[in-house]
Formats: structure tokens, sequence, C-alpha cells
């Protein structure tokens, strides 16, 4: 996708890291708000952050080895 419209390693690299980042706190803000769904929003985030967390390290890991960096 990111070929298809254009962009280079870089943004590609940006635009998946951006993509890899945890789910914000926005939505369990909004659960708790209206007490609907808290308990369930509040594990969504805590997953989604700890799984970050490795997956960006690799992602990391990775883009670094093919930008050619040091």
């Amino acid at each position: 996708v990111a070929a298809a419209v254009g962009l280079g390693p870089l943004e590609t690299a940006v635009a998946v890291t951006a993509a890899a980042l945890p789910t914000g706190a926005n939505p369990f803000i909004l659960a708790r708000r209206y007490r609907l769904g808290e308990a369930r929003s509040g594990a969504t985030v805590l997953v989604a952050t700890v799984a970050s967390v490795f997956v960006l390290g690799l992602l990391l890991v990775q883009f670094r080895a093919a930008l050619g960096a040091a």
C-alpha cells in the first residue's frame, strides 16, 4: 500500500510505526463516562500497551536494519 501511494522507505517506516502504537486512553475515558464496557475497555488498553512494547521494539530493529542505520 505504501508503495502504491508513493511513500519512500522512511515514510513507510513512520506510517507502520504509528499504526503499531497502542490504543489510546480515550476509549476508556468514554466508557467510564457513559458507564458502558469499562472493564473491557481498560483491559484492551492494557493489553495493547503491553503488546506494543514488543511490536515497536521489533519494528525499530527491522527498520534500522532496512534503512541502513548503524
